[in-house]
């Protein structure tokens, strides 16, 4: 049910889904000077990107958003995306099937939040910062 985005197979990351597995998380570490820390790729499953430390230029698509500690993109399927960085950084990739989140494909959850996300065009990425609340002095 994804829009089949004509995308060059070369780029395509190879998923090796067996035994029921649905979630990966990948977790890297760069060294300073490194450049592409994330190389160019799409894929057909689902991502939730979260740096932890450092810098990065983070490319998807015709976009370019420049991420800080604590600040995540959500990638949809299809999307062809890669980070850069000349400075150490640190960061988690969280890749899942939709299935993960919600199994029934008929149900309402499903039709209203997952499928949207495959078909959406107009907005490719999602992106979120997460800023902690100060602690107040008394």
């Amino acid at each position: 049910e994804a829009a089949n985005k004509s995308r060059p197979d070369h780029l395509k990351e190879p998923t090796i889904w067996n035994g029921g597995y649905t979630l990966f998380i990948h977790y890297t570490e760069t060294e300073p000077h490194q450049g592409k820390v994330l190389y160019k790729h799409w894929h057909s499953e689902l991502e939730f990107f979260i740096l932890i430390s450092g810098s990065i230029e983070f490319h998807a698509e015709d976009s370019v958003y420049n991420l800080l500690p604590t600040d995540a993109v959500f990638i949809p399927p299809y999307c062809l995306h890669e980070a850069i960085s000349d400075a150490p950084c640190s960061f988690y990739a969280i890749v899942f099937q939709p299935g993960f989140l919600i199994e029934d494909t008929s149900s309402y959850l499903y039709r209203k939040y997952i499928r949207p996300i495959y078909s959406n065009t107009d907005k490719l990425i999602h992106r979120f910062h997460y800023q902690a609340e100060s602690e107040s002095s008394w």
